[in-house]
């Protein structure tokens, strides 16, 4: 079962209700042909409101060894059905750039339509 309506109703919402986000993950790839190592970013867009990061969500953070006072917990819709932030990607929220320290998806069918996702410094 395909959840593009649910997707886009989430997407929708947090985007009346949030801010547009924007995670980068840099990868390095290497030319056997030049010898050089040059970095690539790939980018993942969506929508995002920042939500309580308490219960469970907080226990993971704590279990991680981080700093509670720097977290901060996203909802986040990513514009394409399916795409999801990875730990290490980067983005920046509230003029703080954030590094993506946790991540749990509601994927009924494997396709990510929202993603939880704590950041800190």
């Amino acid at each position: 079962m395909a959840y593009t309506t649910d997707h886009a109703f989430a997407l929708t919402e947090l985007a009346a209700n949030g801010a547009a986000v924007t995670f980068t993950r840099t990868a390095s790839g290497y030319n056997a042909v030049t010898g050089l190592v040059t970095p690539t970013d790939t980018t993942i867009t969506g929508q995002a409101i920042q939500v309580r990061l308490g219960g469970a969500a907080l226990e993971r953070f704590r279990a991680l060894g981080l700093v509670v006072e720097d977290a901060r917990r996203l909802l986040f819709a990513p514009t394409t059905l399916g795409q999801q932030p990875s730990v290490g990607d980067r983005c920046t929220w509230s003029g703080d750039v954030l590094t993506v320290r946790d991540v749990e998806l509601v994927a009924p069918d494997g396709d990510a339509i929202v993603v939880y996702i704590t950041v800190a410094r």
